[in-house]
């Protein structure tokens, strides 16, 4: 009800500053609410403008909330909401940093340059396990290696692993099979081993127990700690549960996807003309389950195709690396024979319509010759808040008050958000629903 009756606060420049807007948005998100899409994009916006009074924990909590929320800020914002952060950063919180890039990997950004900061390495042994989980698992997510740092991180939660929830664990162990850590097999295998004897809390968990699977995956694969995977550690039956948890999660993935645009690449690539030695299968599982490929065919030549679509969200940005999952997935195929071939969703929906162009792109896939660059990341990410900083010439004035540092030098016009005027509540109410969300969420707030 509280939050139903703060209105137009997110919208008065002169009643509430960054880190209110911050803690208003944490409430929300922390709790599982949803506010009314203006409403969250005023939010973001108000705190874009009032940034540089913004603290680097203010900054953290931000767009931990935003992504939690599953929004998406636009690029420029992430951009110098990120650069305020880590010019802020020099006796950072490991909360703060362990959310910012959990906020990162979920908007499939990376900026390296706060993890490698001696600072962020000294604090980790202050962290709970489920901090140093959450900032493994994103950088496994980002693709990122930083071993100093991911060194810091296993051994911390090594030594906490006895009274952390099982979740961490399982995730601490799937950042090390996304980033390929196989100096850590050991270690994984010792956090599973915990796993296994509190496997009654993963009852209903389908994400961990895919996860654990895909651990098994990484074991057998690269032949650690033996070769034999999970077995041993985990039992028969439970090593089951997680292959039929593995197998459903993939099956919904693809059910997700866009059918009809991986449709018309599966019609175009049958009326290549090619002699295949297997025709283009849609569909298909590997021989042993571990991938489900968007397309499968066999060369005349006797090479393993294994096609696949990507959009914008299989590549980090700035860089355009594929990011963990995607790596990941292609070590999977690679190990099972395939070449991977990858379809970029964004430049075959610009070829629509145009048969001989379309023939021709997937004709240089299939030879090897993939001259594509990785798709660029969309410039607003949410929509409403599409560049505002190169819209048309403007300014935003204070109605009255302190304010906050503002950045005046944001144009209004076409940014989606309504001017600002006066507010019919005080910033008393916004910490009210603050406290509330606070006594809601308990200790296990994040």
């Amino acid at each position: 009800k509280v939050l139903q009756s703060i209105g137009d606060v997110p919208t008065a420049a002169d009643c509430i500053g960054p880190s209110e807007i911050a803690r208003l948005t944490w409430s929300v998100a922390v709790t599982g609410h949803q506010l009314p899409k203006q409403q969250s994009e005023q939010l973001l916006y108000q705190f874009y403008r009032y940034r540089k009074s913004a603290g680097a924990d203010t900054v953290a909590s931000m767009l931990w909330a935003v992504a939690k929320m599953g929004e998406r800020p636009s690029l420029q914002q992430l951009q110098q909401l990120l650069t305020v952060f880590v010019n802020k950063l020099q006796s950072p919180s490991f909360t703060a940093v362990a959310d910012v890039t959990w906020a990162c990997a979920k908007f499939g950004y990376l900026r390296k340059d706060y993890l490698s900061q001696p600072t962020v390495l000294g604090a980790v042994p202050t962290a709970t396990s489920e901090q140093v989980a959450q900032l493994a698992l994103a950088c496994g997510e980002l693709g990122y290696h930083c071993e100093p740092l991911l060194h810091a991180v296993m051994k911390r939660i090594l030594q906490l692993q006895r009274d952390s929830p099982v979740q961490a664990l399982v995730d601490a162990c799937w950042a090390v099979a996304l980033l390929d850590l196989q100096h850590n097999a050991a270690e994984a295998l010792q956090l599973i081993s915990t796993v296994s004897k509190q496997w009654a809390q993963l009852t209903g968990r389908s994400t961990a127990l895919q996860q654990l699977y895909q651990v098994h995956l990484w074991l057998q694969d690269n032949q650690l700690e033996g070769g034999r995977g999970l077995l041993g550690v985990l039992t028969p039956q439970q090593l089951q549960e997680c292959q039929a948890a593995h197998r459903t999660a993939l099956t919904a993935a693809a059910v997700d996807a866009e059918p009809w645009l991986l449709l018309s690449v599966f019609t175009a690539l049958q009326q290549l003309p090619l002699t295949w030695r297997e025709p283009p299968q849609f569909q298909q599982y590997t021989s042993d389950g571990a991938v489900l490929v968007d397309i499968t065919a066999r060369t005349a030549q006797g090479e393993q195709l294994a096609l696949f679509m990507d959009d914008s969200t299989s590549f980090s940005q700035p860089d355009g690396l594929p990011i963990g999952r995607v790596q990941f997935r292609d070590k999977l195929l690679s190990a099972r024979g395939y070449r991977i071939v990858s379809v970029l969703a964004e430049q075959w929906r610009q070829l629509k319509g145009q048969h001989e162009q379309q023939q021709q792109y997937l004709l240089q896939l299939v030879a090897g010759q993939d001259n594509a660059s990785p798709p660029i990341l969309q410039q607003a990410l949410m929509p409403g808040q599409q560049n505002v900083e190169q819209s048309n010439p403007g300014q935003i004035i204070p109605a009255s008050g302190s304010n906050h540092n503002l950045d005046t030098t944001m144009p209004l016009e076409n940014s989606g958000v309504r001017r600002v005027r006066r507010p019919t509540v005080d910033k008393a109410r916004v910490s009210v629903a603050a406290a509330l969300a606070d006594y809601h969420s308990g200790q296990q707030a994040r």
